[in-house]
């Protein structure tokens, strides 16, 4: 790509140049515009979005400027440097080896069911849920750097988080931006049934899966330091039991309880997965599928009222958000012409209730996870208690274990 003197490297073995002729060989068009070389302006304009943050990615803005129309796209790039063991930690050198490779396997599953989820959507096959445009994509393998390219959702629209925002886990979402996600949660559901071998090809995230226990636990550890006084120590106990791997996904498939199928989740629903526009507030895309899998109807309503809620608003309408997804499944259902909904469109809101009580046993993790993580003010323990988010906590324990 010389007309742009632009080489620069991305990472050891990506750069710019590679990025601009993936595009061209996928046939990219942006607003019409194919990419060509000939009608590249300047040299592109690329921006690190995030480094070894959230699921062991490293994520990058690149913008094309080809006549008076900018194309920008989003790299995403899988990393091990993040959870790897450092040179600094006391293990043999069998220890290191076997850490290294665990990290390497759990990392390229993640990177390999988010790779399968965009491929669905390739060439417009399936339409309809906010999320990036796909572009390409390849497996993270010994011999090959993973990678994901997706048409850039934040455009000019998304907003800069500034490094002094306390709440770097949370938004303060209102009604309609809750319902625009509820919608995008019923599109998905919608959408599992028509995807061949769905539920076959995603979720498939064992290594992933026996991990998360320890964090969970190793998150419980740093929680129980706030000394929180709702938070009991038969409440502690319920916590550790319950985020046992057997336990917890008993939970994230509540809907066996209730007899209803499980469908397809984001299973990461939360504030900085889901981007809303900062000019008018609507939402944009839903981004990160690394953990997509199938799982409870309630699973992925769960986690977004349990983190966007106060406690007692959660409390008070909770019943009347189900029942708007009720609403919006059956169109989503109808839309996307789902013919055998496996009982789906059957559900009542008291079998929804039920199912929905069980996946906010799964949601409380992430809402105290982010408490612990990215709540800033954790600096201090005394200060921390003063979090917005401690009080959502405090709901979600009385409402689950209101009796010890």
């Amino acid at each position: 790509m010389k007309d742009t003197e632009d080489n620069t490297n991305i990472t050891d073995n990506l750069s710019v140049e590679d990025i601009f002729d993936i595009c061209v060989k996928e046939k990219c068009t942006f607003g019409g515009e194919a990419l060509t070389k000939d009608k590249v302006v300047k040299p592109a304009e690329v921006r690190l979005l995030g480094k070894n943050r959230g699921l062991c990615s490293i994520v990058y803005s690149i913008k094309f400027f080809l006549g008076d129309k900018t194309c920008s796209l989003v790299t995403k790039i899988p990393t091990v440097q993040h959870l790897a063991p450092s040179e600094d930690e006391k293990i043999s050198d069998e220890e290191r080896t076997r850490k290294t490779q665990e990290t390497f396997d759990m990392v390229s599953q993640l990177h390999a069911n988010e790779l399968i989820f965009y491929s669905y959507f390739k060439n417009e096959r399936i339409q309809g849920l906010k999320i990036p445009g796909f572009v390409f994509g390849r497996e993270m393998t010994k011999n090959q750097e993973g990678l994901i390219l997706m048409e850039d959702f934040s455009a000019e629209e998304i907003k800069t988080r500034k490094e002094d925002e306390t709440y770097e886990g949370l938004q303060y979402l209102n009604d309609q931006q809750i319902k625009e996600a509820i919608v995008e949660i019923a599109k998905l559901q919608a959408i599992g049934f028509i995807m061949p071998n769905g539920k076959q090809k995603l979720g498939k995230l064992d290594i992933v899966q026996k991990d998360l226990t320890s964090v969970h636990e190793e998150t419980l550890r740093e929680f129980a330091k706030l000394k929180l006084p709702f938070a009991t120590k038969s409440r502690m106990n319920e916590l550790k039991e319950q985020c046992q791997r057997s336990v917890f996904e008993k939970n994230c498939q509540s809907n066996e309880k209730v007899n209803l199928p499980s469908v397809l989740c984001h299973n990461d629903f939360w504030t900085k997965n889901v981007i809303y526009s900062p000019s008018n507030g609507s939402l944009l895309s839903i981004i990160d599928w690394q953990t997509v899998r199938f799982a409870s109807p309630t699973h992925d309503i769960a986690a977004l009222l349990a983190l966007e809620l106060e406690g007692e608003k959660r409390r008070e309408y909770q019943k009347l958000y189900l029942e708007f997804y009720l609403h919006q499944l059956k169109e989503s259902l109808d839309h996307y012409g789902v013919k055998d909904d496996q009982g789906l469109r059957n559900a009542n809101i008291d079998d929804l209730m039920i199912a929905y009580k069980d996946s906010l046993k799964v949601a409380i993790y992430g809402v105290i996870f982010t408490l612990v993580n990215f709540d800033k003010q954790l600096e201090g323990h005394e200060e921390a208690k003063e979090s917005p988010l401690v009080d959502r906590v405090h709901f979600l324990l009385e409402d689950l274990y209101p009796n010890v």
